[in-house]
């Protein structure tokens, strides 16, 4: 692989105060290898940051081991066409991915299955039965690799040995949460893929974790929200999928206590499920 472009890229990451859209702009302007003289005088002509020789020259190293982190752990870097399509048109898609397992193709026959981390007993027996339907289609099924909802349903799809997705909220060498450590490997073994924004050691934080709910919407087909309360995480994939048109499915658990599924209750309220 070609890493000129990821070394690029990632040296522009690493810097302070540069973010999707400075990078963009400066990444037209460097032609061939990074030079860090040059990189300097671009910085300060093209968005007028006075930024050291010696800052840059840290974030180019931190590039470079970012890069052999991957070499060492057959993660891909993907970057510039190699982004999935679904994600290109979003002015805040990462200019950098890292996968781990086989990436497919196209992700037009995802769906993701998503909750809460505590299901009710009722919760989990849903979570099954869609996941098994699921694995039964060419559908793929796709989720965040959390504890409840999301490990129910890839759990089902290897069980099942039916390739499928997770997108993490942390880096592919710190999985998060780390109790879904083994439950990774499989993933990676039954032909399914790990997908992150982050660097391959990087930590989790809670404004990751809702970026990767928001990637998670965008890489669906559709969404199947089986229960989460009204402020629950999972409720970030599906306002990011009513505002670009994905069909969502909620479960309507009629009957039972509404504290455990008012996020579905309150979608299906709303006429935005299916």
């Amino acid at each position: 692989m070609n890493y000129i472009n990821a070394k690029k890229l990632l040296t522009l990451l690493n810097l302070p105060n540069i973010g999707t859209v400075k990078a963009r702009k400066l990444l037209l302007e460097i032609d061939g290898e990074i030079n860090v003289y040059e990189l300097q005088k671009l910085l300060k002509f093209i968005i007028n940051d006075d930024i050291s020789v010696a800052r840059i020259e840290k974030a180019y190293q931190n590039a470079l081991s970012i890069i052999d982190a991957c070499q060492k752990n057959g993660i891909q870097i993907l970057e510039g066409i190699s982004i999935p399509l679904q994600l290109q048109n979003f002015k805040d898609t990462p200019l950098v991915l890292y996968a781990l397992g086989d990436p497919p193709q196209t992700y037009e026959k995802n769906v993701a299955i998503i909750g809460t981390r505590k299901p009710t007993q009722a919760a989990i027996d849903a979570a099954e039965k869609i996941s098994t339907s699921i694995t039964q289609t060419e559908s793929i099924v796709l989720s965040g690799l959390a504890l409840g909802i999301d490990s129910i349903a890839h759990e089902v799809a290897v069980k099942n040995e039916s390739r499928t997705i997770a997108v993490l909220g942390s880096g592919i060498m710190n999985l998060y949460p780390k109790e879904n450590k083994n439950l990774a490997k499989r993933i990676v073994e039954h032909d399914g893929c790990l997908i992150s924004a982050y660097p391959p050691y990087a930590a989790v934080e809670s404004y990751q974790l809702v970026a990767r709910d928001k990637i998670q919407a965008r890489l669906s087909k559709s969404i199947i929200l089986v229960e989460s309360k009204i402020n629950g995480g999972s409720m970030h994939a599906v306002k990011e999928a009513i505002k670009i048109n994905i069909p969502i499915f909620a479960v309507n658990y009629k009957g039972m206590p509404i504290v455990s599924w008012e996020g579905n209750d309150s979608v299906i309220r709303s006429n935005k499920a299916h």
